[in-house]
């Protein structure tokens, strides 16, 4: 029972690290953030922070890595062999996600190191949709991937930024319309 407690306790500590990580984040450079400040904002002491995180860029990593690792369950909750399988429901999973966690994602997305994030989000991303499509488009030419992999994830990044920068006014259900919409019809919906 006492490791339980103990594990909860954990869990706790680090969420409200990471909370107050996001927090600092909004409004001040990675570069610029102390274990200090950030421990005085968690209202827990240094030595607390040093038992799980060996600096604040650990912190960081983490909290990509959380990010990184939900992403890919909701991939996982939508295989393409699965009958019910629809991009739509994986788009709206996905966008119902980064709403319910906008404060991470536009954080994440705007920190000085993104870039890094980014990178590793989608070469996480690009793996799972690059075994997808082995099952979907099975006869046809994997050259293709990389090619349409870049422009999908670039579009749908964008679609995001988009998203936060207009104040985030459509609903999860609406931007996976708007990016299924694009992604299976490109410019047909010009016309």
């Amino acid at each position: 029972m006492k490791a339980n407690k103990n594990n909860r306790s954990v869990q706790r500590t680090k969420q409200l690290l990471k909370s107050s990580l996001i927090e600092l984040l909004q409004t001040t450079s990675i570069t610029k953030i102390s274990v200090t400040k950030l421990t005085k904002l968690a209202n827990i002491n240094r030595g607390t922070f040093y038992l799980h995180y060996d600096d604040i860029y650990c912190l960081l990593d983490d909290l990509e890595n959380d990010m990184i690792q939900d992403v890919i369950s909701i991939l996982h909750d939508h295989p393409p062999v699965n009958s019910e399988f629809t991009i739509f429901l994986l788009l709206y999973n996905v966008f119902e996600y980064i709403q319910k966690n906008s404060d991470i994602c536009k954080t994440l997305l705007q920190t000085d190191n993104h870039n890094t994030f980014l990178q590793k989000m989608k070469n996480v991303v690009q793996e799972e949709c690059f075994s997808a499509w082995d099952i979907l488009f099975h006869q046809q030419s994997k050259s293709f991937y990389p090619a349409y992999y870049a422009f999908i994830v670039s579009g749908c990044i964008g679609l995001i930024e988009y998203w936060f920068e207009q104040g985030m006014q459509e609903t999860p259900a609406e931007m996976a319309q708007i990016a299924e919409t694009i992604i299976l019809n490109g410019q047909q919906i010009l016309q």
